[in-house]
């Protein structure tokens, strides 16, 4: 997953984040469809979460930033 994080007014982008999700799983053959399904359902919760995560960093530093620059 990908997120850009763009100024409305000047359409500058301010920064960008990735959200990754790499999911293994050993199981039986008789197994795979559930299996395969199953990961197919978690992998964009943990990549969207893992997105989540790094973008308060970016929206932080942008925060920061801009009460700076208002001081």
């Amino acid at each position: 997953m990908q997120a850009v994080l763009v100024d409305c007014r000047t359409g500058v982008i301010l920064g960008t984040a990735t959200g990754d999700c790499h999911l293994k799983r050993h199981y039986a053959a008789a197994f795979e469809d559930v299996t395969i399904a199953q990961l197919s359902r978690e992998a964009p919760r943990k990549a969207l979460t893992d997105l989540q995560t790094g973008f308060m960093y970016t929206m932080d530093s942008v925060v920061r930033t801009a009460t700076a620059k208002g001081k």
